[in-house]
């Protein structure tokens, strides 16, 4: 492999406990077709399975590719940041990809195709794709794709989130440039991708291939798919303060504000109306997000504005009345 100056694309993968995955995952990544360097930089978080052997035998077979790092100590459990601390200090490609250790790629051109249209224009900063889900759980695939299209700011923050996160190549010198610039929020920020997408999106142009490049896999607990709806929604809460975080950054609208409330509200609601849960808990979990003198008469109002929330409000009038 030449020098580091010479790598073009850095493969950041992640893995803790994946030995179920871990193989296919770095086989989709050092079968990549591609007229360039790149690193596939590999992150053990000291895996009490066989995933560190697995990565060792890859390491051993593709030793100018496979680049890794076999802790003794899991870094997750003693607070610190792997992807922005340990992980993406490493890379010296001029452009960042990011596949963890339980998903993997299907589209063996998918690094060039993506290198070539950022080569194609100055402007753009991040590309992306679509992907096929797999339920883990029921072992079959999803009847439905990830990824949209949300190439405007105002999409990505009132529609939500679409960019996977496993098919995204972006710029690592917009990588630093974010990171210089959000240290302090970043520290309680649940999520990397999202509020990174966010600040791209309303920096630079972003381009979306509508075309399936890989899997993501869907286990029944990870970070953002959790058992407890405790753990979801506050999971969720993170999300939507992620964008109005956004909104005063780049000044957008105020009303941005109200729309991402009424978004938040009405997943709560229903995420709690789906766990039976009764009113003063929901009333609970509504209260911590909307900061405002009369919390009952903001979320009133704010359910009434779309047919959900008024569903919600005739489910609950009619659970009370026969109470």
């Amino acid at each position: 492999m030449s020098k580091g100056k010479d790598i073009v694309v850095s493969v950041l993968c992640q893995t803790y406990n994946h030995e179920e995955y871990i193989a296919e995952c770095l086989q989709s990544l050092v079968s990549q077709k591609v007229n360039f360097h790149y690193e596939i930089l590999v992150h053990d978080d000291a895996s009490t399975d066989n995933t560190a052997n697995i990565v060792r035998q890859f390491e051993k077979e593709y030793p100018e590719l496979i680049k890794p790092i076999y802790q003794k100590v899991n870094q997750w459990s003693l607070g610190n940041k792997v992807f922005t601390g340990i992980q993406l200090p490493r890379c010296t490609g001029k452009y960042i990809a990011v596949c963890e250790g339980d998903d993997y790629w299907t589209d063996l051109f998918k690094l060039q195709k993506q290198v070539d249209l950022l080569e194609s224009e100055e402007g753009i900063g991040l590309v992306y794709t679509k992907a096929r889900v797999f339920i883990q759980e029921t072992k079959q695939f999803a009847n439905y794709l990830v990824g949209k299209e949300r190439t405007s700011l105002d999409s990505l923050i009132l529609k939500g989130n679409a960019i996977p996160t496993l098919t995204a190549m972006w710029k690592r010198e917009i990588m630093e440039e974010y990171l210089s610039i959000f240290t302090q929020p970043m520290q309680k920020w649940k999520m990397a991708d999202y509020p990174l997408w966010i600040y791209i999106v309303g920096k630079y142009k972003v381009a979306f291939l509508n075309e399936v490049t890989g899997v993501y896999r869907v286990l029944s607990n990870s970070a953002s798919h959790q058992v407890s709806c405790k753990k979801n929604i506050k999971f969720t809460r993170c999300y939507f303060e992620i964008s109005s975080f956004f909104v005063d950054y780049f000044h957008l609208d105020v009303k941005f504000h109200q729309i991402i409330k009424q978004g938040y509200i009405s997943y709560v609601v229903k995420t709690c109306i789906q766990k039976q849960y009764k009113e003063h808990v929901i009333y609970r979990y509504l209260c911590r997000y909307s900061k405002v003198d009369n919390v009952k008469i903001f979320i009133f109002k704010t359910l009434t504005m779309n047919s959900l929330g008024r569903g919600i409000i005739r489910y609950l009038l009619n659970k009370k009345q026969n109470g």
